[in-house]
């Protein structure tokens, strides 16, 4: 960008072309490609150079503060500009980075090769196959892991697929790596889990149909269930939830009767089990003929439905979806619509017919009362949308217009826009935008939506994943290194076992118990034990028996305090205890004790034979080691204590310590504030 000098050119041809780029830059969202870094420091020099005249003063000064103004916000769109450019550019480069550096970097490959190998492996464990049989599932599995992580799936995936299909199927089933591609496209368009995708594709597979022919019917369905304004992705589930259902009947048309079957029910608001008990109602001639009786009788749009029994027999036995569309024409003129309160309304005489048909139908009468609302509004807007619309086009719109009370019309609500039923070329222009879905039955519809409903920085991630798993999945760097190594990691085990076992003869188990002090007869470790883990719970217990408070959370606080204080130390750990004084044995003549701390207080005194002797104001605590044989000797100012330690018991002395503790023996002038550890 060249020199800018408010002195020697026009200012106000200067503002002018200020102004067009300032306009020029709002659009910086739309254009990705950003600005250059020589760009934004030419920006940046030029308000320098205008802040500088503006300085120095003159005539000119009020034209150059406009101008810097219109300066700054330009440079303020270009570092916008900047930084959607950088964060963009961010994305990819870290995608390179890593992609880069997963090549250059062999031991990656065998990493992720083993990975991916650990899944097909385990699915050739779980159904049983030999080596070879795993090489060629495993070798399939692998080349379909690049185009699964494309779609957004992942490589456990995969193995959901193949459990849930040979675990429904009970039997082996080798997918090529298409027939993995589909499924997961499938599920991914769908939104399905890719355990429920490979379910409905063993369903199908069942009546005969390869993977490609369940994808193609299942397109079929998903593009007609778009054209009727139906949420496609419910129709196909009702057709994967009821499919095991609908396989016990015979549908003349196959797998297109039952993919009619879950439209018509998600249209009408039907179960598909409704359908299905229903045509159970008219399957044996008795039973259809009594049923059809009992609806006659009810008159009207009901007894033409249903008034012939063997008619009805015919299509419970062969057709019956039909069923479902004959339960449209029988409801459809049941309600009337009140355009003052903008809702279906129906007299107590039609309640009545519905509940009567529905128990001989085997439906409730809920689910026959919101079914009449549904058919009777396709109906009504049916008959009023544009002439020249298709009528299934009609009644798919009529499915999706809601009642407009302010203008007492039917619309369609389409891109924030509304719709009048009647306008013919609204409606028109709204269909070819994708009011009503036109896909081609012959696209990859599933895989399309799959990729088109990631975000720009998944896909761009997934790219880059996929190029790992290309060059880990082809170079096939874990299984060379595997095959090589076969034999060598066969010697090891052999070689490792045999060595253990020798290890395990030699060891003298009984001598290592006793030199750890475990032995029979060496109980030390487990009377420890007790003290530190049993014995202060036994006698917080028999505290709490002679009526410690526990709501009074000090004193509460105070035993445990002093529960911690007298055994925190009485576990020893061989080899690793700081404490250096042998563990005290019954009759030994001599006790050791560590950190005896004395509290003493302004009227009391601690006496101890072989100690010292602490009075006066001094109420700082003080650690002292000291070693006591014969007599241990406490006393106060009021209190004489003597206890002969020569063949004391440590384990009864401790307790007697905790006792006193918990108890909160006082003595005159204050009470005594020791703890007494021993090693």
């Amino acid at each position: 960008m060249a020199d800018f000098n408010p002195e020697e050119e026009d200012l106000n041809e200067k503002i002018k072309i200020t102004n067009k780029s300032l306009r020029e830059r709002r659009s910086i969202f739309t254009d990705i490609a950003g600005v250059s870094d020589e760009v934004r420091k030419g920006q940046v020099e030029q308000i320098k150079n205008l802040e500088k005249l503006i300085a120095k003063g003159g005539d000119r000064q009020s034209e150059y503060e406009a101008l810097l103004a219109k300066q700054i916000k330009l440079n303020k769109e270009i570092n916008r500009e900047y930084q959607l450019r950088g964060r963009v550019t961010s994305g990819f480069k870290k995608v390179k980075t890593e992609f880069l550096d997963f090549f250059k970097t062999q031991a990656a490959w065998f990493n992720l090769g083993e990975q991916i190998a650990e899944q097909y492996l385990t699915v050739g464990r779980n159904v049983g196959l030999s080596v070879d049989a795993s090489k060629k599932l495993g070798d399939q599995f692998k080349r379909a892991v690049p185009d699964v992580t494309l779609l957004g799936g992942e490589v456990s995936d995969l193995t959901n697929i193949y459990s849930t299909f040979l675990e429904q199927s009970g039997r082996r089933r080798f997918f090529n790596q298409d027939d993995l591609i589909t499924i997961e496209g499938m599920a991914k368009g769908l939104n399905m889990l890719p355990s429920e995708a490979a379910s409905m594709a063993e369903s199908f597979d069942l009546m005969g149909m390869s993977v490609q022919d369940t994808e193609k019917v299942l397109k079929e369905a998903f593009v007609a269930s778009n054209k009727m304004g139906l949420n496609s992705n419910k129709v196909i589930k009702v057709l994967q939830s009821n499919m095991k259902q609908m396989q016990s009947y015979s549908f003349r048309g196959g797998v297109k009767g039952m993919t009619e079957m879950a439209r018509q029910a998600v249209k009408m608001r039907l179960d598909v089990s409704d359908v299905l008990g229903m045509a159970d109602k008219f399957y044996q001639p008795e039973a259809a003929i009594e049923a059809a009786a009992n609806l006659q009788m009810l008159g009207g749009d009901i007894a033409d439905a249903f008034g012939d029994p063997f008619e009805t027999m015919y299509l419970a036995r062969n057709k019956p979806e039909e069923l479902a569309k004959k339960m449209q024409t029988m409801t459809e003129n049941m309600m009337s619509f009140n355009e003052e309160t903008g809702q279906y309304e129906f007299p107590a005489e039609v309640r009545m017919q519905l509940q009567a048909a529905g128990k001989e139908l085997g439906i409730n009468t809920e689910k026959m009362i919101e079914m009449s609302r549904q058919t009777s509004k396709i109906k009504d807007i049916k008959m009023k949308v544009a002439g020249d619309i298709d009528p299934d086009v009609a009644e798919a719109v009529a499915g999706m217009a809601k009642f407009d009370s302010n203008q007492k019309k039917w619309q369609v609500d389409f891109g924030g826009e509304k719709i009048d039923i009647g306008d013919s070329s609204g409606l028109q222009e709204a269909i070819k935008g994708g009011l009503l879905d036109q896909t081609k039955t012959d696209s990859d519809i599933f895989k399309d939506i799959a990729k088109n409903t990631l975000t720009m920085s998944q896909s761009v991630a997934n790219i880059g994943k996929a190029g790992t798993e290309t060059i880990a999945t082809e170079s096939g760097a874990y299984e060379a290194v595997q095959e090589q190594l076969k034999g060598t990691i066969g010697k090891m085990e052999v070689e490792y076992m045999a060595t253990a076992k020798k290890i395990a003869e030699k060891l003298d188990v009984k001598q290592l118990l006793e030199d750890s002090g475990l032995g029979e007869g060496k109980d030390a470790l487990a009377k420890s034990i007790e003290l530190a883990a049993i014995t202060p719970i036994t006698m917080l217990r028999e505290a709490l028996d002679n009526g410690i408070d526990i709501t009074n959370m000090d004193q509460l606080d105070g035993v445990l305090d002093r529960l911690e204080g007298v055994l925190d130390k009485s576990l020893p750990s061989k080899g690793g205890n700081n404490n250096s004084n042998p563990t005290p044995q019954k009759g030994g003549g001599k006790i050791a004790v560590n950190n005896f701390t004395k509290q003493t207080y302004p009227e009391d005194s601690l006496v101890m034979a072989g100690g010292t002797q602490s009075g006066g104001n001094n109420s700082t605590p003080t650690n002292i080691n000291i070693s006591i044989n014969g007599k241990l000797d406490l006393s106060s100012k009021e209190t004489t204590a003597s206890v002969d330690v020569t063949n004391l018991d440590i384990q009864e002395f401790v307790k007697m310590e905790i006792t006193n503790s918990l108890n909160g023996a006082n003595y005159s002038g204050g009470k005594v504030g020791s703890s007494l550890n021993t090693a």
